[in-house]
C-alpha cells in the first residue's frame, strides 16, 4: 500500500484557526454562512432562466419551487 501524502498552501490550516479564534460560537458562524449562501444558486438560475427564455420571473419562480 501507497502513502498518500498532502501539500497544500495552507488554506486549510488558515480556516482552522479562523475557527479557533471562534471558539464556541463557531457553530452559529458556520450556520449563518450556509444559509447566506445557500440563497443565491436558486437566486441565479431564476435570473438566467429569464433571460434565457424570455419567460416572467414569476412564471420560472411557480414553476421551480
Amino acid at each position: 500500500m501507497s502513502a498518500l501524502t498532502f501539500t497544500g498552501d495552507g488554506l486549510l490550516a488558515r480556516f482552522a484557526s479562523q475557527l479557533a479564534v471562534l471558539g464556541a460560537n463557531a457553530p452559529l458562524a458556520l450556520s449563518r454562512a450556509l444559509n447566506h449562501i445557500g440563497v443565491s444558486p436558486p437566486t441565479q438560475v431564476i435570473r438566467n432562466l429569464t433571460k434565457q427564455t424570455g419567460l416572467k420571473r414569476s412564471v420560472i419562480v411557480k414553476g421551480s419551487g
